[in-house]
């Protein structure tokens, strides 16, 4: 009996590890079959008329990096206006936005400090006061998705940008003001994401993008309707096919920017690039048409 019992545990271990290494590769496997909806942008190309209206207006646009890669769009789509840098620290400030805005087209300038939201806010007020909204037929600033983390004060920072935006409708009731919503980035995924889930864990993306879009909905609930919005961070998580890209967390759907329109996690790469620029600038170009529009766009292409 005991010879019997010794004789059966060998194949009892292999067993286990047999059923561990199945475990796994089934793990992985759901991991891999998890992986991001595939993606490709779907645009149509602006209309002579687009062009034209584009073309017949003066456009401010502040931004950093991903404001740099929709101008990066831009070009790869044709550059359906000319576009102008206007060096944002220099002494003859006055005289540069003056000279930028002699021509038609959009002229665009690094603003404030990335991870310091409020100095990009009072950075853009300043360069408006200080001559572009002078010239400017619309202006418009966009913060970066690394501007928030999991402890930004939302709130705060909101009416902060309320106050600045108030101050410059009343300063140039001539100038349209644009607003934009803060981009989303991916949500962790791959095989860590699986453990870190297993262990109860959050992934690194949904806190963030939470904040994100808390400020982005006070955005559209104050200004959709009311004033312009390009909602480029709905733009950034909502497919071809109208799906979105959204991930569960406390009971809350939190949006994320869509895997395949980026190769570094926040940043747009050319598919990113083609379908946001090509919708931004379908945006400026009714907004051109129709400068009393108030509506608000996402990624209708």
């Amino acid at each position: 009996m005991n010879n019997n019992m010794k004789n059966m545990r060998p194949p009892m271990k292999t067993s286990c590890f047999s059923r561990l290494c199945l475990l796994l590769t089934l793990a992985l496997a759901w991991v891999a079959c998890e992986s991001a909806k595939p993606f490709s942008a779907s645009t149509t190309p602006l209309s002579q008329e687009e062009k034209q209206l584009l073309n017949n207006k003066r456009f401010f646009f502040a931004h950093q990096s991903v404001g740099q890669n929709i101008l990066e769009g831009f070009k790869e789509m044709g550059s359906p206006f000319p576009l102008r840098m206007l060096p944002a620290e220099n002494m003859a400030f006055a005289e540069n936005a003056a000279a930028a805005f002699v021509e038609p087209g959009m002229v665009n300038a690094l603003v404030g400090e990335n991870m310091k939201p409020l100095s990009k806010i009072e950075h853009f007020e300043k360069m408006l006061m200080e001559g572009v909204g002078n010239h400017a037929d619309f202006a418009m600033m966009k913060l970066c998705y690394i501007d928030f983390d999991a402890n930004t004060d939302v709130e705060a920072l909101f009416q902060r940008y309320e106050e600045s935006f108030q101050r410059l409708r009343t300063r140039f009731p001539q100038l349209t003001l644009i607003h934009l919503t803060t981009p989303l980035t991916t949500v962790e995924s791959g095989s860590k994401s699986w453990l870190k889930k297993l262990l109860g864990k959050t992934l690194w993306g949904i806190l963030e993008n939470q904040k994100r879009e808390a400020f982005n909905q006070k955005l559209r609930d104050t200004y959709a309707d009311k004033e312009p919005l390009f909602d480029l961070a709905r733009a950034q998580s909502t497919y071809p096919d109208g799906t979105r890209e959204l991930f569960e967390y406390a009971e809350t759907k939190i949006p994320a920017l869509i895997a395949g329109m980026s190769d570094d996690g926040g940043h747009l790469n050319l598919a990113g690039r083609a379908h946001i620029s090509s919708a931004f600038a379908r945006f400026l170009a009714q907004l051109s048409k129709h400068p009393e529009n108030t509506g608000s766009a996402d990624n209708s292409i």
